[in-house]
């Protein structure tokens, strides 16, 4: 799973895990000076530097979740390339498909990431 050459034949999402050994999607705090779609591109920054180059889909984001310490909003974004180097206090990632999720999110978010996805 630390490959993007695996089921090539299926989209992968990259997760992450954080130094407090949670598994998600990077994310990031918004700030108010900037647009939706420029915090996602902050996010890209925050965890993987300039070791890969993506591009964030859209303008609007694709759904959101509700969580008890706020919204996350959710943008696709689009590795282009580069040799994934983690930065930003992540620990540990995987390149997983959209069934594969389920390993890492509750049901419920499971279930939304495979709708919206």
């Amino acid at each position: 799973r630390k490959t993007l050459h695996r089921k090539l034949s299926e989209y992968l999402f990259l997760v992450l895990k954080d130094k407090n050994g949670e598994w998600g999607f990077p994310k990031t705090e918004h700030a108010q000076s900037e647009t939706m779609r420029q915090t996602a591109e902050r996010s890209l920054k925050d965890f993987a530097g300039e070791s890969i180059e993506c591009w964030v889909v859209g303008n609007a984001p694709q759904g959101h979740y509700e969580e008890a310490d706020g919204t996350t909003f959710y943008y696709r974004g689009s590795y282009l390339e580069g040799d994934l180097v983690l930065q930003g206090g992540y620990t540990d990632h995987a390149w997983v498909t959209k069934e594969e999720l389920g390993e890492f999110f509750d049901a419920q978010h499971h279930d939304l990431l495979k709708r919206m996805l």
